[in-house]
């Protein structure tokens, strides 16, 4: 996630990155390079918030995984901008507030 050209990370990020890891060396390497970084945390009042949006989705027929779900909440609740290479955060948009764009596209 962004803020003003900053990078942040949350749990649910953290969490889907480790369980991508492919080896002992990959998950040391993730825990490196993010553990320092700032961090939008889940506040009690996000889950929530991300109940009442994975409902908002589901009424207009798109089914995320859950934790995308609480991933662009927190987003939207920190006004962050998600990067992402995920099309879930674009559907996502289509119904909520979220501001996102796939990394990789556009300048800086």
């Amino acid at each position: 996630m962004i803020s003003a050209r900053r990078v942040v990370i949350t749990e649910p990020v953290l969490l889907e990155l480790s369980g991508g890891a492919r080896s002992v060396k990959d998950h040391e390497r993730i825990q490196l390079l993010l553990n320092d970084l700032p961090e939008a945390r889940v506040a009690p009042q996000t889950w929530q918030a991300a109940n009442q949006n994975a409902f908002a989705l589901a009424r207009r027929g798109v089914h995320p995984p859950g934790i995308d779900i609480l991933i662009a909440t927190v987003a939207m609740s920190n006004r962050l901008e998600l990067r992402h290479v995920d099309r879930h955060y674009e559907r996502m948009a289509e119904v909520l507030p979220l501001r996102q764009r796939r990394a990789g596209a556009g300048s800086g």
